[in-house]
Parts: structure tokens; C-alpha cells; sequence
């Protein structure tokens, strides 16, 4: 009889007659932040995490000098790039690193390769003036909203120079590049713009509208005409001196939160 009633109580436990009591509910991860229905978690390495801090910008460049600058340089374009690194959660406060490229003038003209050979060879000489800018600082960004203002500030250089290179005739790539002069100096930035959500996902895509102003002080550089040729394969270079502040404006996309 007893030997019956175990076999009986087995059966009832295998075929699902006794209900386990209910699990306790699990408490949220605190280091679990769910952003538009995705889950993004700190765990990981230390690598891992850094990538998922880091966003990045890419755009075009519209140079309008300020102030002195003005009377020698005009409108100006180029391109430039930033990397953000998060230090929170929300993306409200971030260290952005800059580098812009600027070509502020450029002229060409054709001359005979050499002298021993007449002008039955021709190449092109073009000379062009650029800046590079380099900034490194902090940044504060509204984390939510159709618009996202955000603004910030960076130190770094700006590094002016002017170089001539050789061309064929039929614009083929250069084939022998001189640098005429080079001047690199102290420079701070600040920057202020707004960031337009255009695709939401794991990888967020968002129109960047900006604008940087650069202040380098007062430095020499060259400028379009600035190089003279001499005789005897000689030149002058008419340096100009002055305040180099200037704005640039920027069209670009952001990818990443």
C-alpha cells in the first residue's frame, strides 16, 4: 500500500500536477541604460566601452575671416572632423578632438620643365596656401530633443603653409611638391551648433550645423601672389603679417550617439 502511494505522488510530480511557486522578479541591472528600445550596457572591456562613448563628425568648411585677416584672405573652404568621447551616460558632457583643413588660395601657371629642353615639355606649377587646425577640449550637448544645441572649446595649433607642387600638362597627379614657408602657433577655438536627429538605431545618425571660431594670434604667412619668381631659378616670398582670427562654418553628419 505504501509502496503504491509513492509510485502514484512520483506520477503526479512528473506529469506537472505540482505548480513550482512563482520566481521572485529579477532587479534592473543599474549599469543597463535602454535607449530608443535598444539596451546598452557598460560591461565588457574597457575597449569595448570606450567604443560605445565614442561618436564622430565629418563635414565641409567655409572660412570667413575676422577683423584684420580680413583684408588679405577671402572666403575660404575645406573640410574638417571631430571625435567625441562620452563621460556620461546621457552624452551632456563629452572631449572632442578636432582637426580642420582650409585652403585659402591657390594659383598656377605653366612653365617648360627645363631649361634645356626649350618649351617643348610644359607642366604646371600650382601653388597652394592651407591651414590646418588642431583642437583638443570639452564639449556640452543637450542629450534629448529634435534639436540638440551644443557648445564647447579646445586648445591646440593652427599650422599655416604654402606649397608648390608640379603637374603634367593634362593635370596628372604631382610629381615633385616643395614647401614655400610654414608657420605653426598657439590657437584656442570655440565652437557652438546644433545636432538634427535624421535616422535613430544602434547607430544614430544626426546633421551637424556648427560654427568654430579660431583665434591664433599674429603670425607671417603667405597668401596668393606672395611668391615672386627671380632669375636664375630664384624667388622672393612677400610675407604678410598679421592677426589671424577667423570663423568656420560647418555642414556636416555625426554618426553615433
Amino acid at each position: 500500500m505504501i509502496l503504491a502511494r509513492r509510485i502514484a505522488l512520483s506520477a503526479l510530480l512528473l506529469s506537472g500536477g505540482v505548480v513550482p511557486p512563482p520566481a521572485r522578479a529579477q532587479a534592473p541591472d543599474p549599469n543597463v541604460n535602454v535607449i530608443n528600445g535598444t539596451a546598452a550596457t557598460d560591461s565588457g572591456s574597457w575597449v569595448d566601452r570606450l567604443g560605445r562613448r565614442m561618436s564622430g563628425s565629418i563635414g565641409l568648411l567655409q572660412m570667413r575671416p575676422v577683423g584684420e585677416f580680413r583684408q588679405y584672405v577671402g572666403l575660404s573652404y575645406g573640410a574638417g572632423g571631430s571625435a567625441l568621447v562620452r563621460l556620461d551616460q546621457g552624452g551632456i558632457f563629452a572631449l572632442r578632438t578636432e582637426l580642420g583643413w582650409i585652403d585659402y588660395g591657390e594659383e598656377s601657371k605653366r612653365s617648360p620643365l627645363s631649361s634645356t629642353i626649350s618649351g617643348r615639355v610644359q607642366v604646371k606649377v600650382k601653388t597652394t596656401n592651407q591651414i590646418l587646425v588642431f583642437g583638443f577640449g570639452p564639449q556640452v550637448t543637450a542629450p534629448a530633443g529634435f534639436i540638440r544645441p551644443y557648445t564647447g572649446a579646445t586648445l591646440g595649433f593652427t599650422h599655416f603653409f604654402t606649397d608648390s607642387g608640379i603637374e603634367g600638362a593634362d593635370d596628372t597627379a604631382d610629381f615633385a611638391r616643395t614647401t614655400n614657408h610654414y608657420t605653426t602657433k598657439f590657437a584656442w577655438t570655440g565652437n557652438s551648433g546644433i545636432y538634427v536627429p535624421l535616422h535613430y538605431g544602434p547607430t544614430p545618425v544626426l546633421l551637424d550645423l556648427g560654427v568654430t571660431y579660431v583665434g591664433s594670434g599674429r603670425l607671417s604667412y603667405l597668401r596668393r601672389g606672395s611668391i615672386v619668381d627671380l632669375p636664375d631659378n630664384k624667388i622672393r616670398l612677400d610675407k604678410v603679417t598679421s592677426e589671424t582670427r577667423f570663423l568656420a562654418a560647418r555642414v556636416g553628419v555625426k554618426l553615433g550617439r
